[in-house]
């Protein structure tokens, strides 16, 4: 029984880990796409991430708030500044 916890425990661990991974790719592909073209939308950005739109939106979401990317202007004609 200890060895079928410890193999699902690492299992997981493992699992969160590649999440982590595959999340800052996507981030850091999410910034340079924003560098490149501001003006992309969250459809636009999704499409060339391959995840959804509502994914992209929690990256977006999650940038925001520490202040990586700032939205200026209205959503239909604003456009994304990424910082630093």
């Amino acid at each position: 029984l200890d060895r079928l916890y410890h193999s699902f425990y690492m299992s997981i661990k493992w699992g969160m880990r590649q999440t982590v991974q595959e999340n800052e790719n996507i981030e850091d592909r999410l910034l340079i796409l924003l560098r490149q073209k501001g003006t992309h939308s969250a459809r636009s950005l999704s499409l060339e991430l391959g995840i959804s739109e509502r994914q992209v939106q929690r990256f977006l979401k999650q940038l925001k708030s520490a202040g990586t990317i700032e939205r200026i202007g209205a959503n239909r004609n604003g456009k994304w500044i990424v910082h630093g």
